[in-house]
């Protein structure tokens, strides 16, 4: 499903790397690898600004059932936001081929989605 939502490079690189960052917070550990993917996927678009597309999956994610916000994920700590940040930009992450190259890039992107979908 997740290589429906990019092309090329963009099939992996945001979406999976804020992944890796998610499963470095023990409140993930339960959740599928797809739940946290998902979640990437709107971090990625964010990163892409392309919040537009986030507003067109938000019916879908809720049919099913898959993650808006951190907190569906029981990481939505500043700790945990710092924590999956760091992570997720390490040099060998495929985050980079986006040219995404700070901690401080994703953590804004992080914050920007939880701030948007705070509310639904």
């Amino acid at each position: 499903m997740v290589g429906g939502f990019g092309d090329g490079y963009g099939r992996i690189s945001g979406a999976h790397s804020i992944h890796n960052g998610l499963t470095k917070v023990p409140g993930t550990h339960k959740f599928l690898h797809g739940e946290k993917v998902a979640y990437g996927i709107l971090v990625q678009l964010t990163l892409e600004g392309k919040t537009d597309q986030i507003e067109q999956l938000i019916p879908f994610y809720k049919s099913m059932r898959l993650p808006l916000t951190l907190k569906e994920l029981d990481a939505d700590s500043l700790e945990d936001i710092e924590t999956i940040s760091y992570y997720s930009t390490r040099p060998s992450e495929s985050i980079h081929l986006m040219g995404i190259q700070t901690q401080d890039q994703v953590k804004e992107a992080i914050l920007t989605v939880e701030k948007s979908l705070a509310s639904l």
